[in-house]
C-alpha cells in the first residue's frame, strides 16, 4: 500500500456486495477500508496490464462527464465541511 497521505472518499455499494466484503474482511482480519484498497489496487493493476476494461468503464466515465451538477465547485475537497460542518 501507499505510504503517502490518504484521501477520504464516500461510495455506494449494492447491499449483497457490501455484505460479502464485510465477510471477507472479517475472515482475512483486515478493515473494510483495507479490503477496498486492496481490491481497487488489484483492479487497477488488472486494467493497466490489459490496456482495456471490457466492463465498459470508459463508457461510464464518458457518461459521467455529461452529468451536470450545480453544487459547490470545491465539494470534493471540503466534503467534511458540507456534510459534518467541520
Amino acid at each position: 500500500m501507499s505510504n503517502g497521505s490518504m484521501i477520504r472518499i464516500q461510495s455506494y455499494f449494492p447491499k449483497r456486495l457490501l455484505e460479502d466484503l464485510r465477510e471477507v474482511a472479517k475472515k482475512e482480519n483486515v478493515s473494510m477500508a483495507e479490503a477496498i484498497r486492496v481490491s481497487a489496487e488489484d483492479f487497477v493493476d488488472k486494467v493497466s496490464k490489459s490496456k482495456t476494461f471490457k466492463g465498459g468503464a470508459s463508457i461510464l466515465l464518458k457518461s459521467a462527464r455529461k452529468i451536470s451538477f450545480s453544487g459547490p465547485r470545491n465539494l470534493s475537497k471540503k466534503v467534511d465541511k458540507y456534510i459534518y460542518g467541520k
